[in-house]
Formats: structure tokens, sequence, C-alpha cells
């Protein structure tokens, strides 16, 4: 019987190391893609650094765009308000008493309580100049910083490739 159990363990652990080198096989094919992708981008985007600069640019301002989206709560008011209007006179239309059209129209939504907001000062002309000119010189600083973030990321990992 200790036969068949070392024999049992050698092929458990044959299989093992077969298959510890089948995946480190496929590993090594992965990076070397990566590594081949991240070449032909970073040639590309030194190729061409207008369309590099014009991208980031662009993302940058979707990304704003996005994020600034004025979210104002008489949007909301307006909608419900209209929303409730809608179905009043369609329950008015149909000739329903009015206690009837209040609790059918009201019965599916949340009221919404609307908090009148203070209207913003308009911005002065030196204000509005100097906002531009402090978003031109932000997006100048950060499409050189992921620039270069962007030449770290690609030249370290084939630093450290040679290395190791």
């Amino acid at each position: 019987m200790p036969t068949s159990s070392s024999s049992s363990r050698e092929d458990v652990s044959s299989q093992l190391k077969e298959a510890q080198e089948s995946l480190f096989s496929r590993f090594d094919a992965l990076r070397d893609e990566a590594d081949d992708i991240k070449t032909a981008v970073r040639q590309k985007l030194r190729a061409y650094p207008l369309v590099s600069a014009a991208g980031a640019l662009a993302a940058g301002w979707v990304v704003g765009r996005l994020l600034s989206r004025p979210r104002t709560r008489s949007q909301w008011a307006t909608r419900y308000a209209t929303a409730v209007e809608e179905d009043l006179r369609a329950a008015i239309e149909s000739g329903a008493d009015a206690d009837t059209i209040v609790d059918n129209v009201l019965r599916d939504r949340v009221p919404v309580l609307v908090e009148a907001a203070p209207s913003p000062e308009a911005p002065g002309l030196l204000q509005r100049a100097v906002g531009g000119a402090l978003q031109i010189v932000v997006q100048v600083v950060l499409i050189e910083v992921s620039r270069r973030l962007a030449d770290r990321v690609f030249d370290e990992p084939s630093n450290s490739a040679d290395s190791a």
C-alpha cells in the first residue's frame, strides 16, 4: 500500500507542477501582450501629441460638465406640478368629484417640498475673466500631470522587467 499512496502523491505533484508551468506560461504571454499594447499606445501618443492633448481636454471638459451640471430644485418642482396638473385635468374631464380626484392623484405620489434657494449673485467681469483663466491653467496642469504619469506608467514596467 505505501507504493500506491506515494505514486498517487507523485502523480498529484507532477500534475500540480504542470498546471503551475501552464499558468506561468499563460501569465508571461499576457504580460508580453500588455507590454506590446503599452508600447503601441505610447508610440501613438508621442506621434500625435496634439491629438493626445485634444483628447485630454475633451475628456476633462466632459467630466467637468457632468460633475457641474446644475440640478435645481425648481426643475423637480416643475415636473412634479406638471404631472399632478395633467392627472387633475384627466380626472376632472372624467367627471369625478373633488375628493376622489385629490385622493386618486396624490395616492401614488410622495409630496414634494421645495425650499426656495437664494439666487446667486451674477459674477462680475473680473471674476469671470479670472475664473476662465484659472480653468485654462488647471486644464494645462492636468494635461501635463497626466502626460507625466502616462510616461511613468509606460516606462516603469519595462525598467522593472529588465531588472527582474
